[in-house]
Formats: C-alpha cells, structure tokens, sequence
C-alpha cells in the first residue's frame, strides 16, 4: 500500500509497501508560497476579463432601445 506520510517535519515522504520511495524538502511555507503565487497569477489574469466583459455588457445593454422613457 502506497501512502504519503507528513510525519517527518517539514519532508513529505511518499512510502510503498513501508519502504521509502522519496522525500520531498518542501516546507509549508514554500508551499503556501507557491499557492499564494498561483492565486495572484490567476486574479491578476482574471482582472481584465472582468473589466472587459462589463464594458462589453454596458456597450451590448446602450445598443437596445429603451422601450419605456
């Protein structure tokens, strides 16, 4: 059976069978890091689309007439 086992500080071990296959030396914080880095990429990406689709939206809803003034 293969399992990843955290018992060992800041390693992430992946064992099969109670053997050791590898070790990881990846502490929390550089995960954390790396998630933090991955979430500004994707707001940062996300940004301009919002900007884009509510101008594209206000432009779309000026473009019908208004059936009651």
């Amino acid at each position: 059976m293969s399992r990843i086992n955290r018992a060992r500080g800041e390693s992430l071990v992946y064992e099969f069978g109670g053997k050791m296959l590898f070790e990881l030396k990846i502490t929390i914080a550089q995960e954390m890091q790396n998630s933090l880095t991955w979430a500004k990429i994707l707001i940062d990406s996300i940004n301009p689309l919002q900007t884009e689709l509510i101008n594209s939206s206000s432009a779309l809803l000026k473009s019908f007439p208004v059936p009651f003034k």
